[in-house]
């Protein structure tokens, strides 16, 4: 299979094969992302879903699915795209938890999926594997480390019962004030959605032996 690694709006879509039937798309998330702090500005790559267009027109494919955080679904270009797919295809969306199917982290994506002809989902059972789970061959790989003074601050002693637990933090905003949180993670449960925010390089997992692991982007 050839491998194109460039700008979408660079390459000549005339010099692709001519017999694709499928087409994914997973524009750039981060303007959309839950993550993103509302008050930074429009990023360039924002309505770089609009890309997709002349490639849905030249190619025609039986098959067309856009992958994405769930508020993509507000985006300008998004509304292009189902504007012009609702005119040509049988269309479908769901939000799918990425937990729900074997991947040790709750990770919800917004599908679209359109077809010519009929629609099918896949028919899984949910089947989930804990952060505890997938990290456990590695504890004895990882550095321990003591917790950030914050995680100090809101620990509670109902925690120490709980272990194994990892944990990690997030801030809620209420009435304009951004408060800290610490979020508390049992065993069985799986991770929360692992960011690139600053977020990530503190979460720590406390093992019943009194150990205190930090996480590497690795795990």
């Amino acid at each position: 299979t050839p491998l194109i690694t460039a700008d979408i709006r660079d390459v000549m879509i005339s010099s692709l094969p001519a017999d694709i039937t499928a087409l994914w798309a997973s524009p750039v998330c981060k303007q959309d992302s839950k993550a993103r702090l509302k008050t930074l500005a429009p990023r360039a790559d924002a309505t770089i879903g609009e890309a997709i267009l002349p490639y849905l027109k030249a190619i025609q494919p039986e098959l067309v699915i856009i992958e994405n955080v769930e508020q993509y679904k507000y985006n300008p270009s998004f509304a292009l795209i189902v504007g012009y797919l609702s005119r040509h295809y049988a269309m479908s969306m769901r939000v799918l938890d990425a937990a729900n199917y074997g991947v040790p982290q709750h990770r919800e994506r917004l599908i679209l999926q359109a077809r010519r002809g009929p629609i099918a989902w896949p028919n899984f059972a949910p089947r989930r594997i804990s952060w505890y789970t997938a990290l456990q061959d590695r504890f004895n790989l990882m550095e321990e480390a003591g917790l950030a003074n914050w995680q100090k601050k809101l620990w509670k002693v109902e925690y120490q019962a709980m272990l194994p637990i990892m944990i990690h933090g997030h801030y809620d905003n209420h009435n304009g004030r951004e408060d800290r949180q610490l979020d508390v993670l049992k065993a069985s449960e799986p991770s929360r959605t692992v960011t690139s925010s600053h977020n990530n390089t503190q979460r720590r997992i406390l093992l019943k032996d009194g150990r205190i692991l930090r996480l590497s982007p690795q795990e």
